[in-house]
């Protein structure tokens, strides 16, 4: 058995090298009781498709809830109207209630964090994607929400019309008919009775 001189040791012996090309390069024991599976190491995960990645899907959803992607920046810089979100009943939603959209559920490597390419989710931050922001409220105000905005907007239009009727009658008199087919929103008692 040859041996020659080791660099720490003294010596090495040459038999217990493997030979370039064999079956068994490492040297182990082949006889392994937990054989590692390398690509459960890389912990692949289907990435979330760039044009669904804003997307929820309906088992994911709390029931009673609607949901919103807020601005944070617009612009790069910070998005003045965050608290009129707040304000409406709007509030970020926490990253373990939502694994798949926050990366909660993501094995990050801590070496990556400290060189700023990825970010440590915690079970309670807000799910931030690029400069969007998902946030919830209850169902009951989002419903309230979209009532009084349909009763603004049919208020402005008749606001508007009216507005228009008495100009032209005092422009031509009373040979201008202007009639009101809709009236969702608007109280029956200033829905003007022009039809004939």
């Amino acid at each position: 058995m040859a041996q020659t001189q080791g660099p720490k040791s003294g010596t090495l012996d040459m038999a217990s090298i493997p030979e370039i090309g064999s079956s068994n390069p490492s040297g182990r024991d082949e006889e392994r009781s937990v054989e590692r599976d390398p690509i459960a190491d890389w912990g692949y995960q289907t990435p979330i498709p760039r044009h669904m990645r804003f997307d929820m899907e309906a088992s994911s959803q709390k029931a009673g809830f609607d949901y919103f992607w807020a601005a944070t920046k617009i612009g790069g810089q910070p998005n003045p109207r965050m608290g009129e979100y707040w304000r409406a009943g709007w509030r970020p939603a926490r990253a373990k209630d939502y694994p798949q959209q926050s990366g909660l559920d993501l094995k990050v490597d801590s070496r990556m964090v400290e060189l700023g390419f990825m970010k440590q989710v915690g079970p309670d931050d807000p799910i931030v994607d690029g400069d969007l922001m998902l946030c919830l409220r209850p169902m009951q105000l989002s419903v309230q929400s979209r009532k009084n905005d349909q009763y603004d907007a049919d208020k402005a239009l008749y606001d508007k019309t009216e507005a228009l009727r008495q100009q032209s009658q005092r422009a031509i008199g009373d040979k201008t008919l202007m009639s009101r087919k809709f009236t969702r929103g608007i109280p029956p008692d200033q829905v003007p009775d022009t039809e004939a």
